[in-house]
């Protein structure tokens, strides 16, 4: 069985647009063409400007560059993928991880994410693991596939801001909606524990001078209560 490399969509008129970019008379980039493409992207998604790139390693690289990669930064990529998916990283210095495949195409199997952070990074680990395909702060990424991490590290986070809402920092972040008792649950991980929760490995110290050790406790008792691993 021959099974192709590629196969690439075609619409019918390639052919005609190839002769019609040769007789152009300019074929190195940013002819005719390109700039129909770039045209379309600013229009269809209201970008200010859009440039093509040579290649997608070009543009793995300009990412990297614009993305401030610096030495031993890490990079998660898919364990089947081109080499220049990495390498556009390591020639910046980082350190890659491969992540597992998905069995039926080459993405990053998002149901083997372990997500973690500390105090107000683990507040937002929390919050990414907890709300899974409760997609009501999704407003710049849209993913219509199913959500679930498959574990979730939280240190020392904030997971109940009611209780914290008089706190000067979180007036700040909470803006207008400091005192909005529904607004202040629905930003606070421990509301949003369920049965289908993934488990959590919590880590924090009863002499925290910041995050009250009692916000681990509530969290803790919560998972219990729903059998959740913690």
């Amino acid at each position: 069985m021959n099974i192709p490399f590629n196969k690439p969509y075609l619409t019918g008129n390639e052919t005609i647009y190839i002769e019609e970019a040769v007789k152009s008379g300019k074929i190195s980039g940013n002819g005719l063409f390109t700039q129909k493409c770039q045209t379309y992207f600013e229009e269809q998604y209201g970008f200010k400007k859009a440039l093509l790139t040579t290649s997608c390693t070009d543009a793995l690289e300009m990412c990297a560059i614009l993305a401030n990669i610096q030495p031993n930064d890490e990079v998660i990529i898919p364990s089947y993928t081109f080499v220049s998916t990495a390498l556009a990283f390591v020639r910046q210095g980082a350190k890659i991880v491969f992540a597992d495949s998905c069995s039926d195409n080459p993405n990053i199997d998002t149901n083997k994410i372990v997500v973690m952070g500390g105090s107000s990074g683990g507040h937002l680990a929390l919050m990414t693991g907890l709300l899974g395909n409760d997609r009501r702060f999704d407003t710049n990424c849209y993913f219509d596939g199913d959500i679930k991490v498959a574990a979730i590290i939280d240190k020392y986070g904030v997971s109940n801001l009611l209780l914290l809402s008089y706190w000067k920092s979180a007036k700040n972040w909470l803006g207008t909606n400091y005192n909005n008792k529904n607004f202040i649950e629905s930003v606070s991980p421990v509301f949003h524990v369920s049965a289908t929760s993934p488990p959590i490995f919590i880590v924090h110290g009863d002499e925290d001078p910041t995050v009250p050790y009692s916000q681990s406790e509530e969290l803790y008792k919560k998972l219990k209560d729903y059998n959740i691993t913690a």
